[in-house]
């Protein structure tokens, strides 16, 4: 069956995922085989997510594959610290996660660039970078040849 965090049978929470660490924006996901509608609630935040969009990796376990749900969020509103995320398929609880969340301080982040040179990654002879991506409030990985 597919893998991620806390699930019960026949659906998953991916993200966030039991004992994860969370900044900048990302995605809430995972799946369930019968939800019409998932929301996941993380310190009282209700937050709606898009269900039924394809996951061909639920088939086997769903006998379809229109099973994703996700929603694009900001956990630096979250604040610094310990969190709970509950995910409700259409009113019943199915997963539960704690996890963390590590900001710089504000909600959203603007004005700051840079790059920095990361040693001893095992990745192509030790060529990688990471920069800072505002839209995204978190580092990406960069190549630099």
């Amino acid at each position: 069956s597919p893998s991620g965090g806390s699930s019960s049978a026949g659906a998953n929470l991916e993200s966030p995922g039991r004992g994860s660490h969370k900044s900048g924006i990302g995605i809430i996901s995972g799946w369930h085989c019968s939800a019409s509608q998932v929301v996941v609630v993380i310190d009282g935040v209700s937050i709606q997510t898009g269900s039924g969009t394809e996951r061909t990796d639920t088939a086997s376990v769903c006998g379809d594959s229109d099973n994703g749900f996700g929603a694009l969020w900001n956990w630096n509103r979250f604040g610094d610290g310990l969190h709970t995320a509950i995910a409700y398929a259409d009113g019943v609880e199915f997963a539960r996660a704690n996890f963390a969340v590590q900001t710089f301080g504000v909600e959203f982040l603007s004005g700051k660039t840079g790059s920095w040179y990361i040693p001893d990654f095992p990745y192509d002879e030790n060529k990688t970078y990471i920069r800072w991506d505002e839209a995204v409030q978190n580092m990406a990985i960069t190549y630099v040849e």
